[in-house]
């Protein structure tokens, strides 16, 4: 079987990250829910694989390191921007998802911007005003994301985006 060279990066990328943790593949394939044999093609680069089996592989390596470039360009997803994507796609939580999530829902917690709106810009205090830039920046990151997905989705299908958008907002206001 030929491998695209996305598939065979995919594959040095896995089986790298198993000798580097030392991972007995017949123990990984078994939790896994995959053959030895069909693991092992994988990591050689002789078979191509699943979204589903990276997952799982992703998830059961939880290597930090895991290079998901190759992933993203092999089962077309988004590949992730200068930080890691807080968006749906199960990719998303091997990159890092949780941990920033979490990090983001701890900045929220410490204002909601909604309290500060209302107060004169001559009364907000400095660490006000840093929490503001913060949840400015991770909005700024939360929308660039979502419009990757969004651009990606459709070059993928080959949609028109100004239709899509056009038709979205019409059923927004029939709503």
């Amino acid at each position: 079987m030929n491998l695209t060279t996305s598939e065979i990066h995919l594959a040095n990328n896995i089986n790298s990250s198993i000798q580097k943790q030392e991972i007995n593949k017949k123990i990984m394939a078994e939790a896994i829910n995959i053959t030895p044999q069909l693991l092992s093609h994988i990591t050689n680069g002789r078979r191509t694989t699943t979204l589903r089996n990276v997952v799982s592989i992703g998830e059961y390596l939880s290597d930090p390191e895991f290079d998901f470039t190759s992933s993203a360009v092999l089962f077309g997803t988004p590949k992730p921007l200068k930080r890691n994507r807080r968006d749906n796609h199960p990719l998303s939580i091997l990159v890092g998802q949780n941990k920033e999530e979490a990090q983001r829902q701890e900045l929220e917690k410490r204002f909601d911007i909604w309290d500060i709106l209302p107060i004169e810009c001559d009364e907000i205090s400095a660490e006000e005003l840093s929490n503001i830039h913060q949840w400015l920046f991770e909005l700024i990151d939360e929308i660039a994301s979502e419009l990757a997905v969004f651009i990606t989705v459709c070059d993928r299908y080959d949609l028109d985006t100004r239709k899509i958008i056009t038709v979205a907002q019409a059923r927004e206001r029939n709503d």
